[in-house]
């Protein structure tokens, strides 16, 4: 797995609060476009800022919170 396109989704979320709230209603539509595997879609919408700083998401924006 890799964290450059975790990053790029939290980066979003933090410029366009609107993109936050299209995960939220709809988290596959909101992230098709995205080159995630399975396993990162899962991480990322789990809000483990633990294990996204394990897989290298900056620890700052690893604590971005989506639910």
């Amino acid at each position: 797995m890799s964290a450059e396109g975790i990053e790029k989704v939290i980066d979003r979320i933090m410029r366009e609060p609107e993109f936050l709230e299209k995960i939220r209603e709809s988290p596959a539509r909101a992230l098709i476009g995205y080159d995630l595997s399975p396993e990162e879609r899962t991480l990322l919408l789990s809000g483990d800022s633990q294990a996204l700083q394990e897989l290298g998401v900056d620890s700052r924006v690893s604590k971005v919170s989506i639910f």
